[in-house]
């Protein structure tokens, strides 16, 4: 380590030159390598230039977006103006028109050419400006009677015009219906009230409110009417009852009709005035209803049974309208 001071200076300053060489040699082969950066001239104008000239010369046009980029929807109201939506045009569908329904039953206030009248008897009522005196005595009544002896039930029952058999009277004026009946009952026994009142001694009147609607009905309608009246529950003293079966929609008792009796020789009689209301009339002079008048019969004491009916139409089919008479209004 002991030398010439000098030689030793000499030494040192050709290691700095020769560092200091090697230096710019590395230097200038970084310049040339492929990671240097490029110079400032060279880079795009935009960030995504490159892109936005592949889109705008329809090379990616093709191409799905990315899932994470936003496709904006387009509403109706940004379509171009060239576009109109046309609705859709469905064809109409053919259907088979189906064959005409004829009607049986006449629906006019006219009675039918074919069949003027029904086959059953016809009963007049006469208009009357004095209204009966309602005592169970039917001589103020016009002395115009109709039978009613055919037995339409309970003919295995039935021994007879002394066990069974009636007549009756109709008058009319513009509130009321009346109707007086003498009935020939060996036996009176009435032990029943309300929808079971024909299960003893009673009246029926059947009334078809229209008739030439109706003209060939075979079964019951709401113009169809059932009214029971029971001369006196148990015995002919006793209180009187009106009842309506049908209508089933309006059935019930019918406290507005007045009824009074009285015990004759062999039987009893029975008025009534029944308000048309009860039948949802309004009557007229010259009007036809269909109509028939019948009568229940109950010997056995202590019982509710009806043994037998008659009445004024031998034909009588409670459920069968076209089988009832008619009623003609008349002054």
């Amino acid at each position: 380590m002991k030398g010439n001071p000098e030689r030793r200076g000499h030494m040192k300053q050709r290691s700095f030159r020769l560092i200091a060489v090697v230096f710019l040699f590395l230097t200038s082969l970084a310049c040339a390598l492929p990671f240097g950066a490029p110079p400032a001239t060279d880079m795009p104008p935009t960030p995504n230039w490159t892109m936005t000239a592949l889109f705008s010369s329809g090379i990616l046009g093709s191409l799905t977006p990315e899932p994470e980029e936003k496709i904006e929807e387009t509403s109706i109201s940004t379509l171009p103006p060239t576009l109109t939506l046309t609705p859709e045009v469905i064809a109409p569908t053919l259907t088979e028109t189906p064959a005409p329904t004829f009607t049986i039953a006449p629906t006019t206030a006219v009675p039918p050419t074919a069949a003027p009248v029904r086959p059953g008897p016809v009963a007049l009522a006469y208009f009357t400006n004095q209204p009966p005196v309602l005592d169970g005595n039917w001589d103020d009544f016009k002395p115009v009677e109709y039978g009613a002896g055919y037995v339409t039930y309970g003919a295995a029952s039935w021994s007879g015009a002394q066990d069974l058999s009636s007549s009756f009277r109709l008058e009319w004026d513009n509130q009321f219906f009346y109707v007086a009946a003498r009935v020939i009952d060996d036996v009176y026994v009435q032990n029943s009230t309300g929808n079971y009142l024909y299960l003893g001694d009673s009246l029926e009147i059947l009334l078809d409110t229209d008739l030439y609607g109706d003209f060939y009905a075979n079964q019951l309608t709401e113009d169809d009417f059932q009214l029971g009246i029971s001369p006196g529950l148990y015995g002919v003293s006793g209180v009187k009852e009106a009842y309506l079966w049908y209508p089933r929609s309006v059935r019930g008792t019918r406290t507005q009709v007045v009824a009074a009796s009285t015990a004759i020789a062999g039987g009893y009689q029975v008025e009534a005035a029944i308000p048309w209301g009860v039948f949802n009339l309004v009557p007229a002079e010259g009007d036809h209803y269909g109509f028939a008048f019948s009568v229940s019969d109950n010997d056995k004491t202590g019982t509710s049974i009806q043994q037998s009916m008659v009445s004024n139409n031998a034909n009588r089919h409670l459920t069968m309208p076209m089988t009832w008479g008619e009623l003609v209004l008349i002054r």
